[in-house]
């Protein structure tokens, strides 16, 4: 499978395109150095995970991309966004392998009444990421999702250890043609960061306005995926992507 997406961006590293097929690796539990309640923690968010399948669903799900509640590593199918969770590597190891669809993770101690998180951990000499995407109909393909409703992205993230990410939120002008995009050449994707993830969760809020660094402005009205993407060893977790 190809793990190339658009041209290396401020961190040097190449990512991939949203996904919707099905399969991948089953995750083990969470490691050492988990639990503690949230930074900032407030209830669950509106979680009304509708449709089912690869389809976009006709659910409700507002702001919710994805709790991780179902732990199927599919976003919340509803208001038009469909797709599931996938990793990607330049050089290096990681787990889940490069793949789709993976499912989420059983905290072994719960985030509050989160029961469930994405698990990604590796080594990476280059750069690694993980990545959600919001409109995805077919494996390493994108549609655009008008996310002008919207002035962000909040997350909830926590890794064993200290370890610095960039985030980007990928859009049709700086995404390649081959998965959805429409660049061909000079492909750099918009970035916010970095961001540093340490030991006890915390609530990160990317603002679409603080996007900067692509080789097309920022424009919200065309995204593809948010990608975490990190290098060196790392063993992170991500839970309640929701737009804001």
């Amino acid at each position: 499978m190809n793990n190339r997406c658009v041209a290396p961006s401020s961190g040097g590293a190449t990512g991939r395109g949203g996904t919707a097929s099905s399969g991948g690796s089953d995750a083990g539990g969470e490691g050492p150095g988990a639990g503690g309640n949230p930074v900032g923690a407030g209830g669950e968010p509106n979680s009304g995970e509708g449709g089912s399948g690869n389809e976009p669903g006709n659910g409700v799900c507002g702001g919710l991309i994805d709790d991780m509640e179902d732990g199927d590593g599919t976003v919340c199918l509803g208001d038009g966004r469909q797709g599931q969770w996938f990793t990607w590597v330049g050089t290096g190891t990681i787990y889940p392998p490069q793949s789709t669809g993976f499912p989420a993770t059983l905290l072994a101690a719960p985030r509050g009444s989160s029961q469930y998180a994405m698990n990604f951990t590796g080594s990476a000499t280059t750069a690694a990421g993980i990545g959600v995407p919001f409109n995805s109909p077919q494996e390493d393909f994108n549609n655009v999702y008008d996310g002008s409703l919207y002035n962000g992205i909040t997350f909830y993230a926590r890794a064993d250890t200290t370890v610095y990410a960039t985030i980007e939120i990928r859009t049709y002008s700086v995404e390649l043609t081959t998965y959805g995009g429409g660049c061909t050449v000079g492909c750099v994707s918009n970035s916010y960061g970095p961001i540093s993830l340490g030991p006890e969760w915390q609530l990160y809020t990317i603002p679409f306005a603080s996007m900067a660094g692509g080789s097309a402005p920022f424009d919200e009205t065309e995204l593809l995926n948010m990608q975490v993407v990190v290098s060196g060893s790392f063993n992170l977790w991500i839970d309640d992507v929701i737009f804001y």
